[in-house]
């Protein structure tokens, strides 16, 4: 297991923190954003009966995406304080709503991400691989299947909310579908912020052969 050393304390003993390994991927599709992590559950041993590698997804959903008359939906009302059973208790997800997103074994964490000095509130919906059926057979999971997995449930975030807004990669504006396309990277480019593009391409293409830049021949 690695291990952070430091400088001796007054009595003279050397400070030892293990460290928690994570991976940590992260994607775009159809417009939203996703997160996948990979991290150790018990010791980092891989003889370790008990140690196995645990998966997660989130979708990261800002504000912006969400359309008002669905946003309810999305933004949950944090719980009162005396309704948390343990920390990060804070929102009730069992809604209909998220129960019906395709994840995998179902959600397991919602949280709220942003919000400090104005920036735009983004919740965080996700799930694990840590169920029963998961262990049974071997934990068999790899990136490629956990973004697949990811991907599932942003279709069925689309089937719930065909109406989601879709942030332009030129000009970071925030459109209808019907106001873009995707281009054939994934990325979304909006009518607005391609025509724009095109226009600075024109401005800044080099001279044609045969020609100067200040017009002389």
């Amino acid at each position: 297991m690695a291990i952070a050393e430091r400088p001796a304390g007054e009595a003279g003993k050397t400070n030892t923190v293990p460290l928690r390994h994570n991976d940590q991927w992260q994607d775009i599709y159809r417009g939203v954003r996703f997160e996948i992590n990979k991290w150790r559950i018990g010791s980092i041993d891989s003889d370790d009966p008990n140690s196995f590698w645990m998966w997660n997804y989130y979708l990261i959903i800002p504000e912006e995406q969400v359309p008002k008359d669905r946003y309810r939906d999305v933004f949950l009302p944090r719980k009162p304080k005396h309704k948390r059973n343990f920390a990060g208790d804070d929102y009730d997800s069992y809604t209909k709503f998220i129960e019906n997103l395709d994840f995998h074994g179902g959600c397991t964490w919602y949280s709220k991400l942003g919000g400090a000095d104005r920036t735009p509130v983004c919740a965080k919906i996700g799930c694990d691989y840590g169920h029963l059926g998961d262990r049974e057979i071997g934990f068999p999971y790899d990136v490629e299947w956990v973004a697949d997995d990811a991907r599932k449930t942003i279709d069925s975030l689309w089937e719930a909310i065909p109406n989601l807004r879709v942030r332009c990669s030129y000009n970071g504006e925030w459109y209808d579908l019907a106001e873009g396309f995707f281009t054939e990277h994934g990325e979304f480019s909006s009518h607005e912020g391609e025509k724009r593009r095109l226009a600075w391409l024109k401005e800044h293409a080099p001279p044609k052969k045969g020609t100067d830049s200040d017009g002389d021949h």
